[in-house]
């Protein structure tokens, strides 16, 4: 799989006991999300988790109705403080700024994307007073968290030495002199 392909299958459970619903139906919807059941599934702190088992209900500012919003992730894990719950969404760090309108773009593309903008808002706000009132804490994961060394900085390489295309150079034999 290359990095930036849309990518989206069944995650195959590894440690069973430790999942939280139904482990032969784990759902990952990019890349990201199979890179962090993956690593869900196999850290020894997490002491149990789960994805997509847990619907919070909200009301969408573009219609005014209610509907339910699919949480990607949950998982529980030894803290300093004790075991926690975290609650964990999976987004693109685009979709988690304010959408501006570009140059070249249209403006049905542009009230699209701040539609997006503005559910995801009622569903994150929805998520963070679940997660107040059990004490647990609710996250929005980027690609920057979830593969990192995909988008540092490269160290710097110095560029190899340039050898002189010398005709005597690949001999081996020295040069004969008169």
């Amino acid at each position: 799989m290359a990095y930036g392909k849309w990518h989206q299958g069944k995650y195959r459970v590894i440690n069973r006991d430790k999942y939280v619903g139904d482990p032969d139906n784990v759902t990952f919807r990019s890349s990201w999300e199979r890179v962090l059941a993956k690593w869900l599934d196999e850290t020894d702190h997490i002491l149990k988790w789960q994805s997509e088992e847990q619907r919070i209900p909200y009301m969408s500012p573009v219609d005014g109705r209610r509907h339910d919003y699919v949480l990607d992730f949950a998982f529980w894990a030894n803290t300093a403080t004790g075991v926690k719950k975290f609650m964990i969404e999976v987004k693109p760090e685009s979709q988690t700024k304010e959408p501006r309108k570009g140059p070249n773009e249209s403006e049905y593309t542009f009230q699209e994307r701040a539609k997006e903008w503005l559910i995801n808002q009622a569903k994150w706000k929805a998520a963070r007073a679940l997660a107040e009132a059990d004490g647990s804490e609710f996250v929005v994961l980027t690609e920057k968290h979830i593969m990192p060394s995909q988008h540092s900085i490269k160290p710097y390489k110095a560029p190899k030495a340039k050898v002189k295309n010398n005709a005597n150079a690949n001999r081996k034999t020295p040069p004969k002199t008169r």
